[in-house]
């Protein structure tokens, strides 16, 4: 099931308007540099000699973003997919 799940969503990606496929790519690619960014400050944390404590909230925070992109991009996807003309 999750195979042909899989499928569905590839294939309905690629009809989706141009403008709508790079939208959802450049929240991935900014999901993906939040996350890099989470990982070397929290590893950042640790190597520094004063206080990790800021370090390890930022880091924590940055983790939490891509939660929020991903979701905004789905509503923000579905509204464009809407709007286009047919």
């Amino acid at each position: 099931m999750p195979m042909q799940t899989l499928r569905a969503l590839f294939r309905y990606i690629k009809q989706m308007h141009r403008a709508t496929y790079l939208f959802l790519k450049a929240s991935i690619i900014v999901s993906c540099i939040c996350l890099i960014a989470a990982t070397a400050l929290h590893l950042a944390a640790y190597r520094t000699d004063g206080n990790p404590l800021t370090l390890i909230h930022l880091a924590d925070e940055l983790g939490q973003m891509p939660q929020a992109i991903f979701l905004l991009a789905a509503i923000g996807s579905a509204c464009m997919e809407d709007m286009r003309p047919h």
